[in-house]
């Protein structure tokens, strides 16, 4: 995975060296951890990126009663970690615990809500009960250029922050210990109105 801050431009922020290289393994850790800290706090993918969902069992309905006249969200799976671009596969384990892949013209995607969701077109087969018995593959977007502008910048903030202070505690001028510099919450609270928890 390319990381959305390259190693050179974290350099330059920092006004370090581009010639030297005896922490450019220690920068690019702090880079996938900015990323990874990012992605955790608006629960959204940064980059687009491949994903799977796991379930113990599909969403069960009544016998007898067709998919029209139960309740909208009844059948739903969600698919977390921003917006999808598409569904890859749907496998299960059926009661035989044998090993299925489900024809996509048997269940609808909605990719226009977050979370995306997928319902069956009749109702869902039935699944050994067990964890992780369902598995749903799919690939989600990279962010919009205009709110990966503002992870980026979190990006450099929060690499700026951790690199001058490589405790675990940060402190402000007062001696106060505070979890994030204030301008990552800035950056990264008109983001999170997307998120789910």
């Amino acid at each position: 995975m390319t990381e959305p801050v390259a190693l050179s431009d974290i350099k330059t922020h920092l006004r370090l060296d581009q010639g030297a290289t005896d922490e450019d393994g220690y920068l690019t850790i702090l880079l996938t951890a900015a990323r990874r800290a990012c992605e955790g706090r608006i629960h959204r993918a940064v980059v687009g990126t491949a994903a799977i969902a796991t379930f113990d069992s599909f969403p069960s309905a009544p016998i007898g009663v067709p998919l029209e006249v139960q309740q909208p969200d009844a059948l739903y799976l969600e698919l977390e970690g921003g917006t999808v671009a598409s569904v890859t596969s749907i496998s299960y384990f059926d009661g035989a615990a044998a090993a299925q892949t489900l024809d996509p013209a048997t269940y609808i995607v909605d990719l226009d809500q977050i979370p995306a969701r997928v319902a069956p077109l009749d109702a869902w087969p039935i699944a050994k009960q067990r964890p992780g018995a369902i598995k749903i593959s799919y690939v989600l977007s990279p962010l919009p250029l205009d709110d990966l502008a503002a992870v980026k910048q979190a990006i450099f903030l929060l690499v700026e922050n951790w690199y001058s202070h490589r405790g675990a505690a940060v402190v402000d001028t007062k001696g106060v210990p505070t979890e994030l510099p204030l301008a990552v919450t800035w950056l990264l609270w008109p983001l999170t109105q997307f998120a789910t928890s």
